[in-house]
């Protein structure tokens, strides 16, 4: 996250939190704890004052820690957004650091789940961030104020307000500059709404604007919407070009270090797509893959999928007893990781094969 708002880690340099204030054009970055915490601010009036000692030039290459203001007063991205509101109103520069906070706080709350909390928080960043370009009278927070309509048009379609959503996004899509990663981003949850609408070939459309956007210059981006426009193929009844897509998803997850789930998770609905294009072999490697790196770090709920998809295929060629003994791993080991749904269609699986053997 942090997309629109000025956040270097604890880690960076002084040269890093220059850099960082001058992309974001705010006048401040905050500094942030591994775990996401606010560990404290660093302002443009700060740098000035270092540079100009003189050693000044030499304090680049320092860490931030040493020049910052630390602020005792911290929220992590789990704490309530009321305590994200009082922040803003006692602290300085709280402006800027609030909507870091709020923005952290709904980022958590999609993790978690909590989809209607997320919804709040994004609002009330939005309108902080409306309230200070009409204070103001800057358009400095323009690519905030996008970056949170986006993430509240994300958390409202997901809580089912897919209109609303719409309509969010549509609002705030004239605020990102042309050919932008800013536009490709909101374009991208443009067309996954259109998907969740049951409107593949608009979703295509926005999709295709995106990727006009991003192809071959943001991978971060276009590995996502990759990933979407396989789903779409899938929809559409296209096998084969949607495993294109979760493939060319898979090559760019490898070139920016992508999580190890999100990896896993594209290799399994390639696999999904190999199958229904009869490329049972394939589909079995990809699994394998899956399965392996899944039992190596303890992904109990991806593995279960994974020995669940490989059950199917041995059904497919007609392995009935191989295809049962897997269900009912599956079943075993989506049971251990609390995935009560994985459970339910694995343990029905077995179960319906068992009395057609």
């Amino acid at each position: 996250s942090g997309e629109a708002l000025p956040i270097v880690p604890e880690s960076a340099t002084l040269r890093d939190a220059l850099v960082e204030i001058m992309e974001k054009g705010l006048g401040v970055t905050t500094v942030v704890e591994s775990g996401g915490a606010l560990a404290g601010i660093l302002t443009d009036g700060d740098l000035k004052r270092i540079l100009l000692r003189p050693e000044g030039g030499h304090a680049l290459l320092e860490p931030v820690t040493r020049f910052m203001t630390r602020t005792p007063r911290t929220i992590g991205p789990d704490d309530l957004v009321a305590r994200a509101v009082r922040l803003m109103e006692t602290r300085a520069p709280g402006k800027v650091t609030s909507l870091v906070v709020l923005e952290k706080a709904g980022d958590a709350s999609m993790n978690r789940g909590d989809h209607l909390g997320a919804v709040l928080q994004y609002r009330r960043a939005l309108e902080l961030a409306r309230r200070q370009t009409l204070e103001s009278g800057d358009t400095v927070y323009d690519r905030a104020i996008a970056t949170f309509s986006r993430k509240l048009g994300e958390a409202l379609a997901r809580s089912g307000d897919a209109s609303g959503a719409d309509g969010v996004l549509r609002e705030a899509l004239d605020l990102t500059a042309p050919n932008s990663a800013d536009r490709a981003r909101m374009l991208m949850s443009l067309g996954r709404i259109a998907a969740r609408r049951d409107r593949p070939r608009d979703a295509m459309r926005q999709y295709g604007q995106a990727l006009e956007q991003v192809a071959g210059v943001e991978p971060s981006i276009e590995s996502h919407l990759q990933v979407s426009i396989g789903r779409i193929r899938r929809i559409e009844g296209d096998p084969q070009h949607a495993a294109n897509a979760y493939r060319r998803a898979l090559e760019l997850f490898g070139e920016i270090g992508a999580p190890a789930d999100t990896i896993a998770r594209a290799r399994l609905e390639l696999a999904d797509a190999l199958t229904a294009a009869g490329d049972h072999d394939g589909a079995a490697h990809e699994l394998a893959s899956v399965e392996r790196d899944g039992r190596a770090s303890a992904g109990s709920s991806l593995v279960a999928r994974a020995v669940g998809m490989l059950g199917s295929i041995d059904e497919l060629a007609g392995r009935a007893r191989d295809a049962q003994a897997r269900y009912e791993e599956a079943a075993s080991l989506a049971a251990e990781a609390g995935d009560a749904p994985g459970y339910r269609r694995w343990l029905s699986a077995s179960k319906t094969l068992r009395a057609s053997i």
